[in-house]
């Protein structure tokens, strides 16, 4: 089976996930957390993507592998014992003494979480109590970020359709102030293919009219005037 346009996508040209990096922080500081990751679980449950991170450091795209399913039991998890973690956070972490789950999913808890390295057990408890409230925003900040992601996408697949189609298409903006020129209408508008002043567009679709044998003819038909 082919990948799919999203996989194809560099990973920084994605929409990037701002909102829950910014959550990871708030977490971070009230657990006094040394590490926090955003995750979302496949659907087998046995591979955890990490969305963000509260790393300076930019972040691998690495899956994290554990049977999360048979992990979660509770509103915060220690899985120390149970998860190995890739090398890769023993190079920006000075030590891993302790690291928690806490799974945000709904219906199936483990479908996407926040993993805690070495948070502070104060802090914990509190995390532990508002653990309804921090889940809840954390789905809203995932189905956003996803919508945005999907909107992105979709973008690109329909400018990829506009500038390769052998039509020559105009498509002027919903308040009329701009019209997209693809690249087939830039030949005979004579335009650069992209977004341009109605105006400019009109005057220029005029100019092309006259250049062509049925000029009269056309006239009457596109009887405005740029």
């Amino acid at each position: 089976m082919g990948k799919s346009l999203h996989e194809y996508l560099p990973r920084q040209l994605l929409p990037a996930p701002d909102a829950i990096t910014a959550f990871c922080y708030l977490v971070a500081n009230w657990s006094q957390s040394d590490l926090v990751l955003a995750l979302t679980v496949n659907d087998q449950g046995n591979r955890a993507q990490i969305i963000a991170t509260t790393s300076t450091t930019p972040f691998p795209n690495l899956e994290i592998i554990a049977p999360w399913p048979d992990l979660v039991e509770g509103a915060v998890i220690d899985i120390t014992p149970f998860l190995k973690l890739p090398s890769v956070f023993f190079c920006l972490l000075n030590k891993v003494e302790r690291i928690v789950y806490i799974p945000c999913g709904e219906p199936e808890q483990w479908r996407q979480g926040l993993l805690l390295v070495n948070p502070v057990e104060g802090g914990l408890r509190q995390l532990a109590e508002q653990k309804g409230y921090i889940a809840a925003l954390y789905r809203q900040l995932l189905a956003n970020h996803r919508q945005r992601q999907n909107s992105f996408i979709f973008e690109v697949q329909f400018q990829d359709i506009f500038d390769t189609v052998p039509l020559g298409l105009v498509l002027i903006k919903g308040d009329g102030s701009t019209a997209m020129v693809n690249s087939y209408a830039s030949q005979w508008l004579q335009l650069p293919a992209g977004s341009h002043p109605v105006q400019l567009v009109a005057e220029h679709m005029k100019q092309a009219r006259e250049r062509c044998d049925n000029r009269d003819e056309l006239t009457k038909i596109f009887f405005f005037e740029a």
